[in-house]
């Protein structure tokens, strides 16, 4: 026996929409955490504070994204972690695409999937 669908109760939706809403404020912080370790290596002078608080954005996005259910954010941005935990000025370029990647997976979305104008 196939187990049974059920339709998304527009209530719930609308709550997990409305909880993302005020998660994603915290998560655009982290984003401009990530960017400022992308400028300073760019630069070649990302200090060791900067890359510690871009890795603990990129771990905090990761858990968030997850929970939403944005799997390809979550990937990315573990990359991102692992990235900064080895940074180099040559990784400024591999850095650079996965902010701007990480970037649209997030921002395109519109909120979690499922709700309206999510992935």
């Amino acid at each position: 026996m196939a187990p049974v669908s059920n339709p998304p109760d527009p209530k719930l939706a609308a709550a997990i929409h409305a909880i993302w809403e005020r998660a994603f404020s915290t998560v655009h912080r982290e984003l401009e955490a990530i960017d400022k370790a992308v400028v300073e290596l760019q630069r070649g002078c990302l200090e060791e504070p900067t890359r510690a608080a871009a890795e603990a954005a990129a771990h905090k996005i990761a858990g968030s994204a997850g929970t939403f259910g944005f799997t390809e954010a979550s990937r990315v941005a573990r990359e991102i972690e692992d990235l900064v935990q080895v940074l180099t000025p040559e990784h400024a370029s591999a850095l650079t695409e996965l902010a701007v990647s990480l970037r649209m997976h997030l921002l395109a979305s519109g909120g979690p999937p499922g709700a309206e104008g999510g992935t």
